[in-house]
């Protein structure tokens, strides 16, 4: 193949979506990846994928290709190209400013871990955790493409992945920390602050994460996101880009994945109840009352609006019946916070306002 490395019987299956609706939804295709390890004739039973890594891999070629910067945000684990000046040849044309143009993952790999809840399939898996962005990569400017058909590109790639150099394998430096970085460009360039891209260029970025295993049979999926936005400058159009992403990332974590549990669990939903926090908006405290069914482990968290818990209100075995939970939000700022209670199969997510 082009990877110049033998095929190990991977299939991926790919679904695509996105939404008619106004911004920031109507900005962003969700791209789900599920990946299923076959084998080969020759791949021997019992044998495991060590060590993989997914990338979301990209050569972004923004308006005209030469002049692009890209840059990382840890936080919310995205990775973005934007231009490298407040004109791009092949917007202007349009009389439009070039935008700035992310990936995000929503949704990584799953793993054991005892006590956690992952998402997987849309639904919640408990037991296992979904594996975060674990490293950002790119191509220097003065690499050139890595060569197709032989080893050496398998190579590269595999750098890429574990967010190294591609070509030597040797971590990255931050100039302003002279210090190894698994998230080169992770700086803020509306602020300006540490490190930026400074070299214009026809660049090329992966967003990682890893490692996980898979056994012959096993099953895994990534859910990733391409969001978009544009203002009249640069910086505007990255904060409105950052803005895009905490929307899709809490859409996604506390409307899909709900609403797919709720379907799911009809014949006990009425058994279980969760009530609107009261008073709402509140300062600072508030109160949660809750039905439970059974006992067993339950679990109420507070979200923020990126997504982001923030604090767990019950966590632990409790005995059917009425409950309450109180949350005491002296420390919080202001603004809209989701409640989730997760009992057995039921999971809820209602929505509260803090105002001091």
């Amino acid at each position: 193949g082009f990877l110049g490395s033998p095929s190990i019987g991977l299939e991926m299956q790919v679904t695509l979506w996105e939404y008619g609706r106004n911004e920031p939804l109507g900005n962003a295709i969700f791209k789900r990846y599920k990946l299923i390890y076959k084998g080969t004739s020759d791949t021997p039973d019992g044998s495991t994928i060590d060590s993989m890594y997914i990338a979301q891999w990209s050569d972004p070629d923004l308006g005209s290709f030469g002049d692009d910067f890209i840059g990382v945000d840890t936080l919310l684990s995205l990775g973005y190209v934007y231009n490298s000046s407040p004109v791009d040849n092949a917007f202007k044309i349009f009389n439009l400013p070039p935008p700035a143009v992310g990936y995000v993952f929503l949704q990584g790999p799953i793993v054991e871990s005892p006590g956690d809840t992952a998402t997987f399939d849309f639904r919640v898996r408990p037991g296992y955790k979904n594996l975060s962005m674990s490293s950002f990569a790119f191509m220097p400017p003065t690499s050139g493409d890595p060569p197709l058909g032989v080893y050496e590109l398998t190579i590269q790639l595999r750098n890429l992945n574990r967010g190294l150099i591609p070509e030597t394998g040797e971590p990255f430096i931050d100039p302003t920390t002279d210090l190894p970085e698994l998230f080169p460009l992770s700086g803020d360039p509306v602020t300006g602050t540490g490190w930026l891209d400074s070299s214009p260029a026809d660049r090329r970025m992966a967003l990682n994460t890893g490692p996980f295993s898979m056994a012959l049979g096993d099953t895994q999926e990534v859910v990733i996101a391409l969001v978009v936005a544009m203002r009249r400058e640069v910086s505007h159009s990255i904060t409105d880009l950052r803005f895009n992403v905490a929307v899709v990332r809490t859409y996604y974590n506390l409307d899909i994945i709900t609403n797919v549990n709720d379907n799911s669990s009809m014949t006990t939903i009425n058994s279980f109840t969760l009530s609107a926090n009261y008073p709402n908006p509140f300062n600072p405290v508030t109160t949660i009352e809750y039905t439970l069914q059974n006992s067993g482990e339950v679990r109420m968290m507070v979200y923020n609006l990126l997504g982001e818990e923030v604090t767990r209100l019950v966590d632990g075995e409790m005995p059917a019946g009425n409950h309450i939970a109180i949350w005491d939000a002296s420390n919080f700022a202001s603004g809209i916070y989701f409640y989730r209670l997760q009992a057995g199969d039921f999971v809820q997510t209602k929505k509260m306002v803090l105002l001091k």
